[in-house]
């Protein structure tokens, strides 16, 4: 699939990419406009008389909430929300779940009852929140399953990504 908007902050984007992977399955996924003299459709400005690179958009740090995470090998579970993507690494018995949050603060839970096993240890996860001066892809180890679910407090216009280590199906 590929993609691409003038919305600065990613949630856009993000809305789509977890779309794309629930409805489309692809198998590979483009941003196609990495740079971009125009603020938001570029994750990087860049000056159009020099050349030069210029500001990060927070839509760089959305999309690393799932690029940094979602590798390649790994295997899409189907998400029971458009606005969440599960993937798994059964080598590593890895689970990352990722989900955007476009509308005001809200706690999402996730339901891991499909798993043989859910570690009962901490988990790392990272937040980007979009409103100036939010979280920018901040790595964060406080989140701990309860049972089988897992429980997080999602900001207002925001993207998290946890990965639980440990997990098998």
């Amino acid at each position: 699939s590929e993609y691409g908007d003038g919305d600065g902050t990613g949630l856009r984007m993000a809305t789509n990419l977890c779309l794309d992977f629930r409805w489309l399955h692809p198998t590979a996924w483009c941003y196609w406009q990495v740079m971009d003299p125009t603020a938001g459709w570029g994750v990087i400005r860049y000056s159009g008389d020099t050349g030069q690179a210029g500001a990060v958009e927070t839509k760089l740090y959305v999309l690393a909430q799932f690029t940094r995470h979602v590798r390649p090998g790994m295997r899409i579970l189907g998400a029971a929300a458009d606005n969440a993507v599960a993937a798994y690494d059964q080598n590593a018995r890895r689970l990352v779940l990722a989900a955007v949050n476009t509308g005001a603060a809200q706690t999402i839970t996730f339901d891991l009852s499909r798993f043989t096993t859910i570690p009962a240890s901490t988990a790392t996860r990272w937040t980007t929140v979009t409103a100036s001066g939010g979280d920018r892809y901040v790595r964060r180890v406080d989140v701990t399953p309860s049972g089988k679910t897992v429980r997080l407090a999602f900001p207002a216009a925001s993207v998290q990504t946890v990965q639980l280590d440990g997990v098998v199906i």
